[in-house]
């Protein structure tokens, strides 16, 4: 396999582009109706105007997720003016390309060079093994998560290293303390800043079957492509 960069060729012909714009450890993209959190992390999608353009689709929306979200709250969750989100209800129709600097939308899978994953999902939200701090987790994929969260006692015996301000969809804002872990995903390694979550968290994490999060750190280390809800991988180049 090859690894990735962010040039025109990465991305397969006749896909359609978006910039990605970095805002604290978050995914932000323009759409005609305004600036979206794309997050692979949520099983449903909303918008202030009710309606959100992605690819060549326009699709109607809830202006709130699950009765209490709307964009005004999330703008002030990540700190920044926000439109609306992009969950797996919207972004798992297509194929979505994450790169380091662009997010790519094709209507037809794309013949590139990345290591599909065996992807389970729940409610939509991708779901993978990684190794993590030694040892096998099962991991929800959360591109909206700005660092990713393992449960406590497999973070046990690593230094506490800061302590961030964060959020959860339906958990609402927390403080957490982080930790560094090397992981392995598609036999590639790398490193995430992993987060204790607090007990509401872990019991909806518990709930599902999982163990943790991957967030930002892995579409930090890696061109991250959703077939339809199914993940691949492929290593950014050195100079990428």
């Amino acid at each position: 396999m090859r690894a990735m960069g962010d040039s025109q060729s990465f991305f397969p012909e006749n896909h359609m582009n978006y910039a990605i714009e970095p805002f604290d450890g978050h995914v932000l993209v323009a759409l005609p109706e305004g600036r979206f959190l794309v997050d692979t992390g949520s099983p449903q999608s909303f918008a202030r105007s009710g309606r959100a353009t992605f690819g060549e689709t326009a699709t109607n929306l809830a202006s709130v997720f699950q009765g209490r979200l709307d964009a005004s709250e999330l703008s002030r969750l990540v700190g920044t003016p926000l439109d609306g989100l992009l969950g797996m209800d919207v972004l798992g129709r297509h194929v979505v390309t994450f790169g380091r600097n662009e997010l790519s939308v094709d209507e037809a899978e794309p013949d590139l060079a990345f290591a599909e994953l065996e992807t389970g999902r729940i409610e939509g939200i991708p779901v993978v093994a990684a190794l993590a701090n030694g040892r096998t987790a099962r991991m929800f994929v959360d591109s909206g998560a700005k660092i990713s969260y393992l449960a406590p006692e497999r973070l046990s015996g690593l230094p506490v290293e800061e302590t961030l301000r964060d959020f959860y969809l339906g958990a609402g804002e927390f403080d957490v303390e982080v930790s560094s872990a090397g992981c392995e995903l598609g036999g590639h390694p790398f490193r995430a800043k992993f987060g204790r979550p607090p007990a509401l968290v872990r019991m909806t994490l518990s709930g599902c079957g999982v163990d943790g999060i991957l967030g930002r750190d892995l579409f930090a280390s890696f061109a991250v492509r959703l077939a339809r809800g199914r993940l691949a991988i492929a290593p950014f180049g050195d100079g990428a």
